[in-house]
């Protein structure tokens, strides 16, 4: 049995909002995060003295002209790395037999289950403990992040985070937005003349070439996995696998 650290991240909401039509939850997970941070610290180091901005941060929502050699860079640092291992669950919350209040009592509920799920379906039998972006725990909930996913049996111990406090979390945080972004394309949501859709198609290309065509299908949506060199898996959720974890 191994023991493994995994870096999550979301983006979008679970709520009813019309303007954040998708939610997507991903893992980063990683056995040896030594030289991984390290290399990943350099691509950071330069991108500090390129923009200038001392808490320069990953974040696919700040992505313009001027940053996105950086990403891009992360991207390819990942994408070359045989022991990366990436998998993210999305929803289209505009799917007319989606209701998730017929099966949680709140978002902040299906949230944790979502995280438990994702975590659970990439243990592979191993012992993971979980570092997580911050969430605000709602005031009428019990429920604490980090209690809920202790309850998981493969996983350790799980703790939050700030996204600025952790390199990995940023790692997650451009994967996810990217794969967003591309549903969003897709849809009309989101325009292509834009530095986010460049990083967008960037990361759906990569993954065209570096994949050897296992489990790929040419588009960043729908559910694929890709096994080989790295490991990269998008689930999209369906309305009937509604269930409480």
């Amino acid at each position: 049995m191994k023991h493994f650290f995994g870096f999550m991240d979301e983006t979008g909401v679970l709520s009813n909002d019309p303007n954040q039509r998708f939610f997507a939850l991903g893992l980063l997970k990683l056995e040896d995060t030594s030289l991984f941070y390290e290399d990943l610290k350099k691509i950071r180091d330069n991108a500090i003295n390129a923009t200038g901005k001392k808490d320069y941060e990953f974040k696919f929502a700040g992505t313009t002209k001027n940053n996105i050699f950086h990403s891009k860079k992360l991207i390819d640092y990942c994408l070359n790395n045989p022991k990366f291992y990436f998998s993210a669950v999305l929803l289209d919350k505009a799917h007319k037999d989606l209701d998730l209040s017929s099966v949680y009592t709140s978002t902040w509920e299906a949230q944790i289950s979502f995280a438990k799920t994702l975590v659970k379906n990439n243990s592979n039998g191993d012992k993971i403990s979980i570092l997580a972006d911050y969430l605000t725990k709602p005031n009428n909930s019990e429920k604490y992040f980090e209690n809920e996913l202790r309850k998981v049996e493969s996983v350790d111990n799980a703790c939050m985070l700030e996204s600025n406090a952790s390199l990995f979390i940023q790692v997650v945080d451009i994967f996810i937005g990217s794969i967003i972004y591309r549903y969003k394309i897709d849809c009309g949501l989101a325009p292509e003349d834009t530095a986010k859709a460049d990083l967008s198609f960037y990361l759906e290309e990569r993954l065209k070439e570096t994949s050897l065509c296992n489990g790929f299908k040419n588009s960043l949506m729908g559910n694929f996995t890709i096994n080989r060199p790295f490991y990269f898996s998008l689930w999209e959720f369906k309305p009937q696998k509604v269930r409480k974890f």
